[in-house]
């Protein structure tokens, strides 16, 4: 029989790899903007790079809310670990 309990290296790389798929998505999406962009109002190269760049920021964003998200979650469960250690002891 198998143990699919989580491993905590595994959440670390599980969210790595989430801010890495976030970060590549959000530039492919602006890349594919642009180009749209470029093409239907010949302004080739500027809509690929303003694009880009809106893409990428919007990766960092989405990188940010995830990293504040599953930290929020991680302090408030070390605070209740911490609250029922001390109901423990006394």
């Amino acid at each position: 029989m198998r143990n699919n309990t989580p491993k905590p290296g595994n959440a670390i790389a599980s969210l790595a790899l989430r801010a890495g798929t976030e970060f590549v998505s959000g530039i492919i999406v602006g890349v594919i903007f642009g180009l749209a962009i470029d093409h239907f109002f010949s302004t080739k190269p500027f809509g690929l790079i303003i694009m880009i760049l809106l893409g990428a920021a919007a990766g960092f964003r989405n990188i940010f809310r995830l990293v504040q998200r599953d930290f929020s979650t991680v302090e408030s469960s070390n605070s209740k670990e911490k609250t029922s250690d001390s109901e423990k002891k006394s």
